[in-house]
């Protein structure tokens, strides 16, 4: 007889021929008294990727690796692996980053296991500065024991490479997120619902931090946008009591993004007109593309 997988670790990938080995080492080399399955997720890499993967599906009975005909995008990925998983929990990483800890598998489904009231388990994480080969500092130097629901609709207080959750919490991710940003408070939240994230402080995985800037203004524009619809579904799938939380993580984001028109010294006439359309895409009069066809075209005029 078979025996069935406890834990299916999700590894998602896009262009990680620089770091995917690590990423898949650090979970191979777990020391674990269950069984566990890797499933390698890749968007459509058009590097070596997917060589380097398939290598290790030959070495390895155990993991898995399953491809996009086209990129779909990192939402559509993710929610594609975790629509796919079977077993009782469920480990995410990004294919950029590594699990530091060789126990930390173990550790953590030991931890849900005698702790039922636990959605999931996280961990802090040291982060790696890509630009200059360096660690620098935790990823939350003030990173707490547990975290409920309402504490995690703002920045996420821990990396998603830590996360390991009980499956029959998350066993899909809803549609209406696809055109949102940010996909670990999606899980996060999703998963909150249904209990508290345990957090264990100290280091168990490495954030690898590119250099890559979302400064800009153009930019800006679009992903406040998208924090605006993702806030949006979220007062639709939670509770009025949590829209309090909702409304101040928003808030957060909107103070930063003015921040960002401010330094660029955007226009006031195109401030007010981007606002009229980011108003009419929240009242579903606007879908998230046309919105970005008049906002481009507004930039033009202005």
């Amino acid at each position: 007889m078979i025996q069935q997988a406890e834990v299916n670790v999700i590894i998602v990938s896009f262009n990680a021929e620089k770091y995917i080995e690590q990423a898949i080492e650090s979970v191979v080399n777990q020391k674990t008294n269950f069984l566990f399955t890797i499933n390698v997720y890749d968007d459509c890499s058009t590097d070596n990727t997917i060589d380097i993967i398939t290598n290790y599906t030959k070495e390895y009975s155990h993991l898995y690796l399953q491809t996009s005909k086209l990129n779909i995008g990192t939402f559509a990925n993710l929610q594609k692996a975790v629509n796919e998983c079977n077993a009782q929990f469920v480990a995410l990483l990004e294919g950029d980053d590594y699990w530091e800890d060789e126990n930390k598998l173990q550790e953590q489904v030991d931890f849900l296991k005698a702790n039922r009231k636990y959605s999931g388990c996280a961990a802090n994480s040291l982060v790696y500065n890509q630009s200059n080969a360096s660690f620098a500092d935790l990823y939350n130097n003030h990173l707490k024991t547990e975290y409920t629901l309402a504490e995690l609709f703002s920045i996420p207080p821990f990396q998603i490479g830590t996360l390991v959750y009980r499956h029959a919490f998350l066993p899909t991710i809803p549609d209406e997120f696809k055109n949102t940003i940010s996909n670990d408070k999606v899980v996060y939240t999703l998963l909150a619902k249904h209990g508290t994230i345990f957090c264990i402080n100290k280091p168990m995985a490495v954030y690898r931090k590119h250099d890559i800037s979302i400064s800009n203004s153009e930019k800006a524009d679009i992903i406040y946008a998208k924090h605006q619809l993702l806030y949006s579904i979220m007062k639709k799938q939670f509770a009025s009591n949590y829209h309090k939380f909702i409304d101040e993580a928003l808030y957060d984001h909107l103070k930063g993004y003015m921040i960002t028109l401010i330094t660029h010294k955007v226009p006031l006439k195109f401030l007010f007109l981007n606002f009229f359309y980011q108003w009419l895409m929240l009242k579903k009069w606007l879908t998230l593309n046309e919105y970005k066809e008049l906002y481009y075209f507004s930039r033009k005029i202005f």
